[in-house]
């Protein structure tokens, strides 16, 4: 699959963001990643080798479409403000690239989102777009 095929699955409108995450296999270590951009219903995250490593299969470590990985993923939407700000959210891994040695974007959709957390998300996204960022 290519990225545009990617772009035009898309049902949820996405913001820039650098949201600091934690990523990792269910009962696993977690992570470090950086959400770049952000949707109700997935996310792009940047992170380094290590983390890829921990995340992706290595049979599956070529750039492109990932099957079969779920994660967790953990962040603030706000994180100087109250509590309920923080996701918990499991994720399915969709893609992977790699664009330096220590440097990879990860496209990851989330499953079973229960609907308060997909509100928050919402009503986050759609503040973020209303202010213009």
């Amino acid at each position: 699959m290519d990225k545009q095929h990617f772009a035009l699955d898309r049902k949820h409108d996405r913001i820039d963001t650098e949201i600091p995450c934690r990523l990792g296999l269910p009962g696993a270590r977690q992570y470090e990643g950086t959400i770049i951009n952000l949707s109700a219903g997935g996310l792009r995250l940047a992170c380094n080798l290590e983390t890829y490593e921990a995340i992706i299969p290595a049979e599956q470590r070529t750039p492109g479409q990932v099957i079969d990985v779920i994660v967790g993923v953990e962040f603030s939407l706000q994180p100087d403000e109250q509590p309920e700000t923080e996701l918990q959210l499991t994720a399915q891994v969709i893609h992977s690239e790699r664009l330096a040695q220590d440097s990879f974007h990860i496209g990851i959709q989330y499953t079973g989102m229960r609907k308060p957390d997909f509100n928050l998300l919402d009503d986050y996204i759609n503040a973020a777009l209303a202010a213009g960022k």
